[in-house]
């Protein structure tokens, strides 16, 4: 399985190496580069100049050195995330959307409808409160699998999201 070189948000810009102050706007940025999510923190003026161009998924926010057990990521956030990686091939990404899927249902945000079968492959089909309908592949993941994915997740997001009870 491919890991994901995802790091914790830095402590100063990427670009500049400007250290980031207490209430600095931060924008974090997910790339792809030879087919792995790559994380890079910029300060607001270095965005501004390298922008979206080779960028897979990017959100703001403020630089706070309080360590805190959970970063709000904002609904709306997650669910573009979740979007943006339902036409991804690669198992790995699949297997982050499936676990991001399941996320979503836990913050009622999708509704779990039904399960389908394509041949050796089961969906769960999901829908918004928009009524847009989602179908997610099952990929049955190991016990194993699941934790690696789920920190694969807090690394990007910064987020605890599942307990090893769910």
């Amino acid at each position: 399985m491919t890991h994901w070189d995802i790091n914790a948000q830095d402590v100063s810009c990427c670009e500049c190496a400007t250290p980031f102050e207490e209430g600095n706007c931060v924008v974090s940025n997910i790339s792809e580069q030879n087919g792995e999510f790559k994380r890079r923190d910029y300060c607001q003026q270095c965005w501004d100049k390298v922008g979206t161009k080779e960028s897979f998924y990017y959100w703001k926010s403020i630089f706070s050195r309080e360590k805190k057990k959970s970063v709000f990521i904002d609904d709306n956030t997650l669910m573009d995330f979740f979007t943006r990686l339902t036409e991804e091939d690669s198992e790995e990404k699949q297997n982050f959307r499936y676990v991001l899927s399941l996320v979503l249902m836990r913050k009622k945000i999708l509704k779990f409808d039904d399960v389908c079968r394509e041949g050796d492959r089961e969906y769960l089909l999901m829908e918004d409160k928009e009524g847009r309908e989602y179908r997610v592949w099952d990929p049955h993941l190991a016990k194993e699998t699941l934790a690696d994915v789920k920190q694969q997740m807090s690394s990007i997001l910064h987020q605890d999201f599942l307990s090893e009870e769910e």
